[in-house]
């Protein structure tokens, strides 16, 4: 799951508020809008929701690779 913060927030306060709630950070990035952040999701994701840092949330599919055998 990826958490868009917003564009202040501080991602070093934020991965510590989440070692704290026992959830794995697997990556961090940065997009025009602010820092991202990416989860292991948890069974209580709404709670990653109500942290005042995070603007947006998306969840994220693992890439398998594609089967075009249907193609004509």
């Amino acid at each position: 799951m990826n958490l868009g913060l917003f564009a202040g927030a501080d991602v070093d306060a934020v991965e510590k508020q989440l070692a704290n709630q026992g959830i794995p950070v697997t990556g961090t990035n940065q997009s025009p809008f602010g820092p991202v952040v990416s989860v292991l999701p948890p069974t209580n994701w709404t709670a990653l929701a109500q942290m005042p840092e995070v603007q947006v949330m998306e969840p994220v599919y693992q890439r398998k690779e594609a089967n075009d055998l249907s193609l004509v």
